[in-house]
């Protein structure tokens, strides 16, 4: 192995570099600071909280606003982000009117690893946003967050039946 600077560096500096890079990226486990855009086609104050609750998640960096979907998913594919979310037009009369409507995500899946941990992130920052009506409606009825809570963790919410 002494021989040649080539296994030398093939078998001990190559490695530790690895690890070196994986430790800088994985930092806690998780990886975190990705850069995401926002497209607010609403501009509320609900999609100004949902835009907050957004920035507040760790495994994401907003860093840049968005006019339309067009001038994010450029920057999606130039891989200047590694994906968007978008909050459409007139999303806070809907939801206060009780209709049904969408946030929807997009990201960049090349990179398995960013796109699976982008994934995941945006699954469990909607999975939460989803609920807030219900429970905002809940209070406004009376009901005390112990019994909100057991809603929540109930068979009936949690598993459907098919008939």
């Amino acid at each position: 192995m002494i021989s040649r600077r080539l296994y030398f560096a093939a078998c001990i500096l190559l490695p530790l570099g690895s690890i070196f890079f994986m430790a800088t990226i994985f930092g806690n486990g998780q990886m975190e600071n990705l850069p995401i855009g926002i497209v607010d086609g609403d501009n509320t104050a609900t999609s100004r909280e949902i835009i907050r609750t957004t920035e507040s998640v760790p495994t994401f960096r907003v860093t840049k606003h968005y006019a339309n979907e067009t001038e994010a998913r450029a920057d999606v594919q130039r891989k200047n982000i590694y994906g968007y979310l978008s909050i459409p037009p007139g999303f806070e009369a809907k939801v206060m009117d009780g209709k049904e409507t969408a946030l929807t995500y997009y990201y960049h899946y090349a990179l398995m690893s960013v796109g699976s941990e982008i994934h995941g992130a945006f699954q469990s920052l909607l999975k939460n946003i989803s609920v807030t009506p219900i429970v905002t409606h809940a209070v406004a009825l009376g009901m005390n967050q112990e019994e909100i809570q057991s809603f929540f963790t109930s068979d009936c919410y949690t598993k459907p039946s098919v008939v």
